[in-house]
């Protein structure tokens, strides 16, 4: 991407369009008429873009108990060789900032997949916020996040409580 102007101040330049889970060299350089200048002159840096995590939105009837949910969440099939780890992480509340996926927070889902996976997360408290999301570990120990979900457990059935209210 080209940006232009004068100053011995550093820019920002946000790219676009890249592709997921690929390498890519970068460096700033000036050009002054002819003469065109990098930095660094030599040895550009790499970084690399993650892998697209999808989490699908969680369903109020079917997906929710009173101390579980059940979360389905994707990633490229087209990277399945470079996935050695996929699973669910949640945190009680509202937050945008996903829990380790080595936290006890977490669960690692087994099945064999081609790019979607689903898992059920067990012992969570009744009629509780909580925030989620989906997670892929790739074979250099890059791990992405689907964005955040946030649902709410049901209430749980109280036998003493003859009105219903409250039952799944």
């Amino acid at each position: 991407k080209k940006a232009s102007g004068t100053s011995k101040i550093g820019y920002d330049v946000a790219l676009a369009d890249l592709t997921e889970y690929t390498s890519y060299e970068y460096c700033a350089y000036a050009k002054t008429g002819e003469d065109v200048t990098y930095y660094p002159e030599s040895d550009f840096p790499v970084f690399k873009t993650y892998a697209n995590v999808t989490l699908a939105e969680v369903n109020n009837d079917t997906d929710k108990t009173s101390n579980s949910v059940t979360l389905t969440g994707g990633f490229n099939a087209a990277l399945v060789d470079q996935i050695k780890e996929y699973g669910f992480c949640y945190i009680a509340g509202y937050t945008d900032t996903p829990p380790s996926i080595t936290s006890e927070n977490s669960i690692k889902v087994t099945e064999n997949t081609s790019g979607s996976f689903s898992g059920t997360i067990n012992g969570l408290n009744a009629n509780k916020q909580y925030s989620c999301w989906a997670y892929v570990k790739t074979a250099d120990d890059m791990v992405s996040y689907s964005p955040v979900q946030q649902f709410k457990t049901k209430f749980a059935v109280d036998s003493d409580d003859d009105t219903g209210a409250g039952w799944d």
